[in-house]
Formats: C-alpha cells, structure tokens, sequence
C-alpha cells in the first residue's frame, strides 16, 4: 500500500512507510522518523523531502534514486538499501531550509553508490560498500593527486568537475564506457594502482 503523499511536523516511530504516489510528489517536510522501515518507491522527482530526521531507519530505493540533494536532511544510524546514484548526504552551500543537513554513524554497505558526495559529515563514522566502489576522502585535494599521478583520463575529468569544499568523500563505482566516460584502466590495474593510495579507501569484501 502506498502512503498518503503528504507529512508535515509529524513524529513517526517503528511504522512501515511506502513513499511514491503513482500521480502525486510525496511531501515531506519537519518531520522526525525513528526505527522506521521506509521503501521509497518513487524516482527522486517524486519525493521533495526536507527539514527532517530519520533515526535508527532502514531506507530502501526500491528502483534508483537518482540526484537526490539532502541538504536538510539528517540522517543517523541509519541503513541504507538500493541505488543512489549522484545523490548527496549533508549540507553545503548554497543550501535552505532550517535544518543543516548530515548523515552520521549510518551503513552504506548494501547500497550502490556512484558519484555520491558526503558534505559536512565524517566519513569515519559511516560504511561503504566494498570495491568495485571507491572512496575518496578530501576529495579535491585527492582527485587533484590522481589527475597528475595516474595516467587514467578520467581523474582528468572528474578534477574538471570542481569538487565543493563541503563535501569530505565522494563515492565512486568503477565504470567503462569506451574510454569517453569512466575508467580507461581495467578494473585490476585500477585497484593494484589505488591500494594504499593516500585519500583512497576501497575495501575488498570478498574480492
């Protein structure tokens, strides 16, 4: 059953909530959410989500939530399932709303995560998921390294982006698309190269 499509000032504790009105946008805005289980069912376009706090929460995209700016929203203790990808976690400028966004002590590790930007938050405190993603952490400055290190053209590209100065990790997953977007370098030369990388974080899993 999916939800009502608007939640306003409300708490929410231990519910089952499905996000994604077939014709309506999901509204959802000063609201708090603790040991909740939320499946949002929507592209992104579909949800417009902020000043609120998930706790403890378990959040499923059961399709891909795509470009998703969380700039007022804070998450904590939270596990996240599903794809995000250029989704960003955490607040930078210029952002509005009441609530500087943050995610905090939350687990990554079941999702998929591509170009994914962590701003004003620890990327300690967080789990990512295991190669073939990759995490770079102060970002600006480490992709500014690879781009003059490492012959691969995409840190070229990536560097060209411009990296805020908010964000403290940025997330890749390892793509190749030809040689015109995404990693030139094979998959086992590009990790041989990354381990030990400074600014670099991959953790193998069972690869």
């Amino acid at each position: 059953m999916i939800e009502q499509p608007e939640y306003r000032n409300q708490r929410f504790f231990g519910e089952a909530l499905v996000w994604g009105h077939p014709r309506l946008t999901t509204n959802v805005f000063g609201c708090t959410f603790e040991q909740c289980h939320i499946t949002v069912a929507c592209p992104s376009q579909g949800l417009m989500l902020g000043d609120s706090v998930f706790r403890h929460c378990t959040i499923v995209a059961s399709r891909p939530h795509k470009d998703h700016q969380f700039f007022d929203v804070g998450f904590e203790n939270c596990s996240f399932h599903g794809r995000y990808p250029g989704c960003e976690f955490g607040f930078r400028e210029p952002s509005i709303g009441q609530l500087r966004g943050y995610v905090t002590h939350s687990n990554f590790r079941a999702a998929q995560l591509d170009m994914v930007a962590i701003n004003s938050s620890d990327p300690a405190s967080l789990l990512f998921p295991a190669w073939p993603h990759i995490v770079l952490v102060d970002p600006a400055t480490t992709i500014a390294r690879l781009a003059s290190e490492e012959g691969d053209p995409h840190w070229r590209f990536l560097a060209g982006l411009g990296i805020s100065p908010s964000t403290t990790a940025l997330v890749l997953l390892y793509h190749a698309f030809n040689g015109r977007v995404g990693f030139r370098t094979s998959p086992e030369v590009l990790l041989s190269r990354l381990q030990g990388f400074p600014g670099v974080s991959l953790d193998r899993g069972s690869a």
